[in-house]
C-alpha cells in the first residue's frame, strides 16, 4: 500500500491512498472519504486550469472527486495515480 498527502485548492489537505483493490481519497475541508474499487476507477487528467493548477478527476463513472493541485503537489500525486493505473490491469478482464 502507498499514499500521498497533498494540499488541494478546493479540498484543503488531502490524502490519497492506494490499497490492493481500492483507491481512497480523504479530504480535510469537508471531512469526506471517497472509496473507489480498482475495477471501477476512472482517472481523468484534465490538465492545468487557468491558474496553472493541475486537475484530475477520480471517479467510478457516475460520481467523482476532482482534485486541483499546484505543481509541487502534482509531482507527488501523479506517480501514485500512474501506479494505480498500472494496478488496474488485473481487474480489467475476466
Amino acid at each position: 500500500m502507498s499514499w500521498v498527502e497533498i494540499d488541494d485548492v478546493a479540498h484543503g489537505r488531502v490524502v490519497v491512498e492506494l490499497q490492493p483493490t481500492v483507491l481512497e481519497i480523504f479530504t480535510s475541508r469537508d471531512g469526506g472519504t471517497t472509496r473507489i474499487h480498482m475495477r471501477m476507477l476512472v482517472i481523468d487528467a484534465l490538465g492545468p486550469n487557468a491558474q496553472g493548477n493541475h486537475q484530475v478527476r477520480l471517479g467510478n463513472g457516475t460520481s467523482s472527486t476532482t482534485l486541483t493541485v499546484p505543481e509541487q503537489w502534482w509531482m507527488r500525486l501523479w506517480p501514485l495515480l500512474e501506479q494505480a493505473r498500472a494496478a488496474q490491469y488485473p481487474y480489467m478482464g475476466y
